[in-house]
């Protein structure tokens, strides 16, 4: 069999047409890639991890070994950044349905051996060492004692409004409103309207909060990789920051998730909740799968307060309590990606 004979693995057949439809985008990406049309390729390989819907299903680790078996070695090296960056699982076992855990747990750990390992695949070998009852690894790799971090910043407003900035950034955002999105349902959004890249919004006050920003999350990153951590020395010392706003009014919430795109989340609140009670409180915890197997994950429970920043791995899984009476929650999240290797 030629190289371009060969036929990459399917996603999950389950899916049905719209899983057919990305499948076929990963067929074609490879076919280009055994023949050593690489740019096209890889255009074609991005195509289909951005048109994912759970990137989960998409067998990456299996298209890498198939390129490397080809001797398509620096094409399966591209598409192995491209899954880390984009949030696949490059695992071959432990990324398949089935896999027994211990089977699972040894896998991971030599990919994170070799730093190749992204949010979405700690996440996954969390869920594993936790049904193999290895709970003391669990706590180590979680440590909100070390990794949550609440901050208070509120640098100066560009017009000196009393307060500082986090009394005027929320105008900001409602100002904005209208360029965003509603959404009732879109992966972890729930009635709530999204308004992306407020790190290019040409503002002077979202300028000073992104600039404040960056500070925090360089000092947390570098604090983390100087730490005594599992994974501290894979930490990135350099990163990109993409922010996006959210804005509810009553009925809005996030479902339970994780950020499968970057090493670290942030969230910053620059306005209070309207009233007391936990609707729209922030919640840290564990996957409901786990159900009573579940030691070791954190249970965190944190009340938005204007001015707060919020620091925590992207592997964390987090969600927001619905409000559950009219009012308004106004937060801005982003995530700290490395950056691309070239």
């Amino acid at each position: 069999m030629t190289d371009s004979q060969r036929s990459p693995p399917d996603t999950n057949a389950a899916l049905g047409e719209e899983g057919e439809r990305l499948n076929q985008v990963f067929r074609e990406a490879l076919q280009l890639l055994f023949v050593g049309q690489a740019e096209a390729g890889l255009a074609r390989y991005r195509l289909g991890l951005r048109r994912a819907r759970d990137l989960l299903q998409v067998p990456a680790g299996a298209h890498v070994l198939l390129l490397e078996q080809v001797g398509r070695t620096s094409e399966a090296a591209a598409v192995r950044r491209l899954a880390l960056e984009g949030g696949a699982n490059l695992a071959l076992k432990a990324g398949g349905i089935g896999a027994p855990p211990a089977e699972a747990a040894f896998e991971y750990e030599r990919l994170i051996a070799a730093g190749t390992v992204n949010s979405r695949m700690i996440w996954e070998y969390l869920i594993v060492l936790s049904k193999l009852g290895r709970i003391g690894q669990v706590a180590a790799m979680l440590a909100p004692e070390q990794l949550l971090r609440q901050v208070r910043i509120d640098p100066p407003s560009t017009g000196g409004a009393p307060g500082g900035l986090a009394s005027t950034i929320g105008d900001v955002l409602l100002q904005e409103e209208s360029r965003g999105t509603y959404y009732e349902a879109n992966q972890s959004i729930r009635s709530m309207t999204t308004i992306k890249d407020l790190q290019d919004l040409e503002h002077p006050e979202m300028t000073s909060l992104v600039a404040a920003l960056r500070e925090q999350s360089a000092r947390y990153l570098a604090d983390w990789g100087a730490s005594g951590h599992p994974l501290a020395r894979l930490v990135p010392a350099g990163f990109e920051m993409s922010l996006w706003g959210l804005i509810s009014r009553g009925e809005g919430y996030n479902t339970r998730h994780i950020h499968h795109r970057g090493w670290a989340t942030g969230v910053y609140y620059p306005t209070a909740l309207p009233e007391e009670g936990e609707g729209g409180t922030l919640r840290i915890g564990c996957p409901e799968e786990l159900g009573d197997i579940a030691r070791g994950w954190p249970d965190i429970t944190i009340r938005p307060e204007p001015g707060l920043l919020v620091l925590m791995p992207s592997f964390y899984m987090h969600w927001t309590v619905p409000l559950g009476r009219p009012g308004l929650r106004i937060s801005i999240a982003f995530d700290l990606a490395q950056i691309p290797v070239q």
